[in-house]
């Protein structure tokens, strides 16, 4: 029974851990997938044609596609589909022991409905009538979320675990490493800009991403790779980290998020800043390197527009108008921002995020 018992609280914490909420969190489950995680996935698949027919098959394993996202996320899926039904098997079985012991048999029954197993809970899986169901979207979400860490430097791809969640790295603790044979950059001040692709920015999110992918599963797949990132998503990256992806840290972290969302009134400009990598300068720095080039970019944009006003057409002039209210937004949060940062703000970590984020005022996206 002890065994029992004991794997129970292995795979339930191994489901915990699998988790950036989590202490003990290491990496990504999707790039955790391995040949060893493959092979016991084949053992599992033959062991429960087994028993659902009383067949034995043998499955020759195909080469592993571990270049393949897709193939990443039916290997998840297997692998975790595995730990939860031994849970589920372990809870009835466990049932039985009692039962048995206490000669509760015309009082119980020993059968745990699927829906009961507690195990991915963060919206990884819908239970119905005992059977379960992906959402992959979901698991892409989370894989979004490591990425945004590996840029920010809060996680590393050749390390597991926490890196950097202190103010003022060294040097050597964002520098530049290699992984897989190519080169990683972590972003130089932990500040990144969730802005439409044409924004001017190198370290805009999407494109920060699509590099993340092609570093971290290679140049072979890359392009699949990323058509099956908005396969899941249900809509192009730039719409979700410009749209969803803020959103969707908040609710991870419960309203306490690590990457905080410097944002004009109607989101035409914004930019996450790492909590950890934050200093007094900060904000100067959004100011300075993020905010008055954009302006300068909506600037010339609008400039082109109106050498050639006479012979704009419709969709032109709409588009005209468009720049030209978000330049007034971005102008007007400039004057916002400008008082903030002339106040060089500090903090300490260790009063937490609420009270911290408050001295900022309106010049963060509410969290609440």
């Amino acid at each position: 029974m002890s065994d029992l018992v004991e794997t129970n609280i292995a795979i339930s914490k191994s489901d915990w851990d699998a988790h950036e909420t989590s202490w003990d969190f290491q990496r990504n489950e999707l790039l955790s997938i391995d040949t060893s995680t493959y092979m016991e996935n084949i053992d599992y698949k033959i062991e429960k044609h087994f028993e659902e027919t009383g067949e034995h098959i043998s499955l020759s394993p195909a080469a592993p596609k571990l270049g393949s996202l897709e193939w990443r996320m039916e290997q998840y899926k297997t692998k975790w589909e595995r730990k939860f039904m031994q849970l589920h098997k372990n809870e009835e079985e466990l049932n039985r022991q009692f039962i048995d012991i206490y000669g509760l048999q015309d009082e119980l029954t020993p059968d745990v409905p699927l829906n009961e197993i507690t195990i991915l809970q963060q919206g990884e899986i819908n239970v119905k009538e005992d059977c379960i169901t992906w959402n992959e979207d979901v698991m892409t979400k989370q894989l979004i979320s490591y990425a945004v860490g590996c840029m920010l430097g809060r996680y590393r791809l050749d390390k597991p675990g926490l890196h950097i969640a202190h103010p003022n790295p060294t040097d050597e603790e964002i520098a530049p490493y290699e992984y897989k044979g190519e080169q990683w950059q972590i972003d130089d001040d932990g500040i990144m800009p969730l802005m439409p692709n044409d924004c001017g920015f190198s370290d805009n999110a999407s494109a920060r991403f699509a590099d993340f992918i092609r570093v971290a599963l290679g140049n072979e797949e890359h392009v699949e790779n990323l058509n099956y990132v908005e396969k899941c998503l249900g809509k192009p990256l730039e719409q979700y980290f410009v749209k969803d992806f803020w959103k969707d840290h908040k609710k991870m972290y419960q309203n306490r998020p690590i990457y905080w969302l410097f944002s004009s009134k109607k989101g035409a400009f914004q930019v996450i800043a790492y909590m950890h990598r934050m200093n007094a300068y900060t904000a100067e720095r959004v100011r300075s390197k993020y905010l008055l080039p954009y302006i300068e970019h909506l600037e010339s944009e609008i400039d082109k527009f109106d050498a050639r006003r006479a012979e704009l057409s419709t969709k032109e002039s709409k588009q005209l108008q468009a720049l030209q209210k978000q330049l007034n937004e971005c102008r007007e949060y400039h004057e916002r921002l400008q008082v903030v940062a002339e106040q060089a703000i500090s903090f300490d970590l260790d009063d937490g995020v609420v009270v911290n984020y408050a001295k900022f005022g309106d010049i963060l996206q509410k969290i609440k």
